[in-house]
């Protein structure tokens, strides 16, 4: 157990066995988390699989899969309607 003495650096910790442990971030990963439902998560995983029959049986990382519909969806005509009216919707309870 780490004791009131001990000085931490800033960042961001992670606690294991009673310490804390430093987080080391490698400063060339560009990536950020994104949270999302269980039923997104779903949603991204069926359209990876449905892949498989053309990519030779193999499938994309998840990311890639969710990059993909993301920046599909933006061009879209009239993607800021139907975000609103998605939120309108959740918000709602619909």
């Amino acid at each position: 157990m780490q004791t009131q003495d001990e000085k931490l650096e800033d960042g961001l910790y992670t606690a294991r066995q009673g310490r804390l442990q430093k987080i080391e971030i490698d400063p060339d990963d560009t990536t950020k988390k994104l949270r999302v439902a269980e039923v997104i998560f779903e949603l991204v995983k069926e359209v990876q699989k449905s892949m498989r029959s053309g990519m030779g049986g193999r499938k994309p990382d998840l990311h890639l899969v969710a990059e993909a519909l993301i920046l599909i969806g933006a061009d879209a005509d009239d993607v800021e309607v139907k975000i609103r009216d998605y939120c309108v919707k959740v918000f709602a309870g619909v």
